[in-house]
């Protein structure tokens, strides 16, 4: 296999809006990207490439206080890196591409403003990822429908804000939220299985201006239940447990940040 590799890619949508609340869009992309890792004997992986399919619906309504979305979608990717589990693989730190993964599912967001300053935003996303060709995977084959390392089924969010109005604290905001994802699996065997969880997060910020200059300050604090859960795995077989990475989700974290708009 060549280091070098060059491929050219078609790329098309089209948008229907049958009136102004509401369009229809669809398109078809194809994608070509660097190989990403080696194998065992130091070779460079074959490129990826990919296709993907997307057809869905946005609408707007109330002068823009409520939007939503639905789409499907479908994502078929060549060659994907996985790591390789042969003693030799684990010991180079290396990767096999495996044949073909498709992911098919669909997503929907909605975002409202309530009341005056009072906005909700939630999404959902249910999808299928599977192995429907193993056939160039060097660590074995038998993969054929198992279910993609780390991707849950369902995963959904939901963030409520609120911003003072026509007061002397205009510019304050609160916000909460939950993050939610179902069972994902461990590795590409399907052999383990990651708990579904969910994290409540915090947020508050305050803008305000100094002469022509905006400041914006924001404290986000995660997890704030301080909530134990796995957060992902590295995909290794559970042929070899030694090669597994299970990386567990961070406990209470407080972050801030002041931004300037000049």
């Amino acid at each position: 296999m060549s280091n070098a590799e060059t491929a050219v890619k078609p790329c098309f949508g089209i948008v229907w809006q049958p009136f102004n609340e509401l369009s229809v869009y669809g398109n078809y992309v194809e994608n070509f990207g660097l190989s990403q890792g080696h194998n065992a004997n130091q070779q460079p992986l074959p490129a990826l490439t990919a296709q993907q399919y997307e057809a869905g619906i946005k609408t707007e309504w109330f002068d823009g206080k409520l939007t939503g979305s639905l789409a499907w979608f479908e994502i078929t990717k060549q060659n994907l890196p996985i790591p390789d589990t042969s003693p030799l693989g684990l010991l180079n730190g290396a990767m096999v591409a495996i044949g073909e993964v498709r992911s098919r599912g669909v997503e929907m967001d909605v975002a409202d403003e309530i009341l005056p300053g009072w906005r909700v935003i939630g999404n959902y996303a249910c999808v299928d990822a599977r192995v429907i060709n193993d056939s160039d995977n060097s660590g074995g084959t038998g993969n054929v429908g198992h279910r993609l390392p780390n991707v849950p089924r369902n995963a959904a969010s939901l963030w409520n804000t609120y911003e003072l109005q026509d007061t002397v604290l205009r510019g304050l905001k609160f916000g909460a939220g939950v993050v939610m994802r179902d069972q994902r699996e461990g590795d590409l065997n399907n052999g383990i299985q990651l708990p579904g969880y969910a994290t409540v997060d915090l947020m508050a910020s305050y803008g305000f201006e100094v002469g022509k200059t905006k400041l914006t300050t924001q404290i986000n604090a995660y997890n704030i239940l301080d909530k134990g859960y796995y957060e992902s795995t590295n995909g290794a077989l559970s042929l070899v447990p030694i090669g597994y990475g299970i990386m567990p989700g961070a406990p209470t974290t407080v972050m801030g940040m002041v931004k300037v708009e000049f």
